[in-house]
């Protein structure tokens, strides 16, 4: 295992994975992680010569009370847990990790603002994600130093999700049509209301992208949940108080709002077409691309963090139970 998107493994969060101070330097930290029957999981810290080889990877992942000989099924296995244990300990510690691999990530390193999970206590997974929105997700943890393509890769990660949620949404819009008492399918009027329904905010032949967002987010996303991250910190409520302007006109407003969710939406999308578009599709002022290694890519940082957030949030209540 090795740090993503950071330097060597010193980085790693090893107070939290292990509940040890992070001045510690001797390599015999472990923790077992109970499971299902005979599977367990075992994080150790490689000593002495195992750890000058591989440097990179500190910590090595043991699965044990395996039963199975073929290769393909025990990569799949490791790949499915790893990706489960790794999104736990990211999710509660702030700490990315990865499976180590042939070649690096760059080494860079950044400190959350946000507040971490006190509890150091790990648990073995009880759910499973999808390894597409995942593999996004892991990409924008590991380009730590590239504010733009985080913010496209976790906005691609809740992308992933768009089909199955604005589906949702569109059948219980036809589902409430279909229990009005008054229904009589041989009227052109009610007829015309499931149309609606289906169609109600399409661009041509495709539902347009800016709805499909917004019924992922309400579908995921707790608007008080949300309400808490942007009020979490003084500078996060300072800058989408006032500053936000620099980045979009879009507002979130942080007081008890019903629209949070929607706001949320606007924002993210109206950013997401600064970052995708070399030019002004729309016609419409207040569309200016962002560039990279410019003032406003600079400034993104906190809407990266709100998308990092969002896509969470969208990985978990898509999750499904893990099976081993």
């Amino acid at each position: 295992m090795r740090a993503l998107g950071v330097g060597p493994g010193r980085y790693i969060n090893r107070r939290r994975i292990f509940g040890i101070p992070p001045t510690t330097s001797k390599g015999d930290a472990e923790v077992q992680i109970g499971g299902v029957g005979q599977l367990n999981l075992r994080l150790s810290e490689k000593p002495g010569l195992l750890f000058l080889l591989d440097y990179g990877s500190p910590i090595y992942l043991r699965i044990e009370g395996v039963g199975i000989t073929e290769h393909d099924k025990a990569v799949a296995l490791l790949e499915d847990l790893s990706n489960a244990l790794f999104m736990q300990i990211d999710f509660r510690f702030d700490s990315p990790l990865t499976l180590g691999r042939e070649r690096p990530f760059p080494w860079t390193f950044t400190r959350s603002a946000g507040r971490l999970d006190e509890d150091d206590q790990l648990v073995f997974p009880r759910f499973s994600y999808d390894m597409t929105p995942s593999s996004l997700y892991w990409y924008a943890r590991s380009a730590t130093s590239m504010p733009l393509l985080q913010f496209l890769a976790f906005y691609q990660c809740l992308e992933f999700f768009f089909p199955q949620y604005s589906r949702q949404e569109t059948i219980g819009k036809v589902k409430n049509v279909l229990k009005d008492p008054r229904f009589d399918p041989t009227k052109d009027s009610y007829i015309n209301a499931i149309l609606n329904a289906t169609t109600e905010g399409w661009r041509g032949s495709r539902p347009e992208e800016r709805k499909q967002l917004a019924a992922t987010l309400k579908h995921c996303v707790n608007g008080s949940a949300l309400r808490d991250f942007l009020n979490e910190t003084e500078e996060r409520k300072r800058y989408y108080t006032g500053e936000y302007k620099e980045i979009s006109d879009k507002k979130i407003s942080l007081s008890d709002d019903a629209e949070i969710i929607d706001q949320t939406a606007d924002r993210v999308y109206d950013i997401r077409c600064k970052v995708v578009h070399t030019k002004n599709l729309e016609g419409q002022e207040g569309n200016e691309i962002i560039l990279p290694f410019s003032r406003e890519a600079d400034m993104l940082g906190h809407d990266v963090e709100l998308m990092k957030f969002l896509a969470r949030r969208v990985l978990i209540a898509s999750s499904f139970p893990l099976k081993v």
